[in-house]
């Protein structure tokens, strides 16, 4: 009766530590998951914010472009209005005409 009882306790405890040494794997794995997911996550972070810098950096460049653009064809039009509002031209000179008598 003893030795059975000794043999349930050593299978009991073996039992146990294989109970332990599985949660422990299971633990680690899952810890090893979420480091994972947690990097994926920051990865995909990066390359939005990093898509986000891109995308500002060339709506600035355009909007540069648009302001230069807009103050070319304001230049333009104070030189056509210039133009518009010269007074016109004097006509020529008359030639004198000899006469012959």
């Amino acid at each position: 009766m003893e030795l059975l009882k000794a043999k349930q306790e050593e299978e009991k405890r073996r039992l146990e530590e294989q109970m332990r040494s599985a949660m422990e794997a299971q633990r680690e794995q899952m810890q090893n998951m979420m480091r994972a997911n947690m990097d994926e996550l920051q990865r995909e972070r990066q390359e939005a914010s990093n898509q986000n810098r891109s995308m500002r950096d060339a709506m600035e460049n355009m909007q540069r472009s648009l302001n230069e653009r807009s103050g070319q064809i304001a230049q333009l039009q104070r030189q056509l209005q210039e133009i518009a509002n010269r007074p016109p031209p004097s006509p020529p000179p008359r030639k004198k005409r000899c006469v012959v008598m």
